[in-house]
């Protein structure tokens, strides 16, 4: 088994090694922000998307794997979009990417974060959505541990995010999607009470780099609860779930399963967390990587090494996709726990793959898995 999960592991990383400089717009240097369709037709540009890749990238490059993608490129496209970012976790995003390696850049990136205001979703919004907060939080321990800005100013601006994103927890320790200070309203309810996996995963990443730099306890234990809720809704067949119930960390529903959580945001929040919390996460992360080659619902491969693609997931087809409103009803109602619905209304003649995929995947993949790649590298060279 441990064999098979390193190979695995090699094959996508090389595979998002020859993709990613496929994926870069001619004219602004940014990453296209999806491809799809039969002909693999690129749309669109992503300044998240392009720092995503570039955090993949730097690691790939720091474990001394091949790349052909200039990472400064993709600095400089990165910079020219930086004055018309209006999103707090992008600019999150480009610190993260750049505080190690791009001074200038992530000093940039770190006086428009300063000058952002309250850090709301957009500027000037209401809502503090949870997964920018763990952007943030993690960019802006990157600079506090590279020395960038003033240590005082960014220690409070840290502190600040931190307790934004914890006040997004629900009473299971889960976080939901988002809080607002708007009025009470249907929507505002199931975004304070309601999740998704990504949050989850950006949350450990965002507490573990705090309790390193930090020695915060308490953001160890966050990580610690985060982690083993996803763990207990993984799937037979490796799924990460989707959408849960922060107050009570139940599931709402497991679709759609995204090809990213399997090979890059559950491995790269759970292996730091076996590192550093010694929960085992290992062998659930191996199961994970599975489902991508064919031991999934539908028995299809969704890692495709021929034409270097990873469909973005497996969802249900339309309009059975709709079963999520009553779904998520069920669930603020506190009925139907635990007898996971979601699951249950997906057979596989309800389910399809979704065609697409995007290159923030790729640029994950490496950054949860370069170093492991570069070691199976070594070992078949030995």
């Amino acid at each position: 088994m441990h064999d098979r999960y390193l190979e695995r592991i090699r094959s996508l990383c090389s595979l998002s090694l020859r993709r990613l400089p496929r994926m870069v717009d001619p004219r602004t240097g940014l990453v296209v922000f999806r491809v799809d369709g039969p002909d693999l037709v690129p749309s669109g540009t992503s300044v998240r998307y392009t720092a995503m890749t570039a955090l993949g990238i730097e690691r790939a490059e720091s474990a001394g794997l091949p790349n052909h993608l200039d990472l400064g490129r993709l600095d400089r496209a990165l910079d020219a979009a930086l004055p018309a970012i209006d999103n707090s976790g992008d600019l999150g995003l480009v610190l993260w990417a750049t505080a190690r390696r791009n001074r200038g850049l992530a000093e940039r990136a770190l006086l428009e974060l300063v000058e952002f205001g309250p850090l709301t979703q957009r500027r000037g919004g209401v809502a503090f959505h949870s997964t920018e907060l763990a952007w943030v939080a993690t960019g802006l321990a990157g600079a506090l541990a590279e020395g960038i800005g003033d240590e005082r100013i960014v220690r409070l601006r840290l502190d600040d995010a931190w307790r934004r994103l914890l006040a997004n927890r629900g009473d299971s320790g889960m976080l939901a999607f988002a809080r607002s200070h708007a009025a009470p309203s249907l929507r505002g309810r199931l975004r304070s009470e309601l999740g998704f996996f990504d949050a989850q995963a950006y949350g450990i990443v965002a507490a573990l780099r705090r309790y390193e730099l930090l020695g915060d306890d308490e953001a160890l234990a966050v990580a610690r609860t985060l982690g083993r809720h996803i763990l207990r809704h993984q799937r037979g067949e490796g799924q990460w779930a989707w959408h849960y119930n922060a107050r009570t960390g139940e599931l709402v529903d497991l679709y759609p399963v995204y090809s990213v959580h399997q090979d890059g945001m559950a491995p790269m929040a759970l292996l730091s967390l076996e590192r550093l919390a010694g929960i085992p996460t290992r062998d659930a992360v191996a199961h994970g990587l599975e489902w991508l080659f064919s031991y999934n619902e539908l028995g299809v491969a969704m890692a495709n090494t021929g034409r270097d693609t990873i469909w973005r997931s497996i969802r249900r087809r339309s309009p059975l996709r709709r079963i999520v409103f009553p779904l998520k009803a069920i669930s603020l109602a506190g009925v139907g726990s635990g007898l996971d619905l979601g699951t249950r209304a997906a057979s596989p003649s309800m389910l399809e793959i979704d065609r697409e995929f995007r290159p923030y995947h790729l640029g994950f993949c490496l950054y949860a898995f370069a170093e492991l790649a570069a070691a199976r590298a070594e070992r078949r060279a030995a």
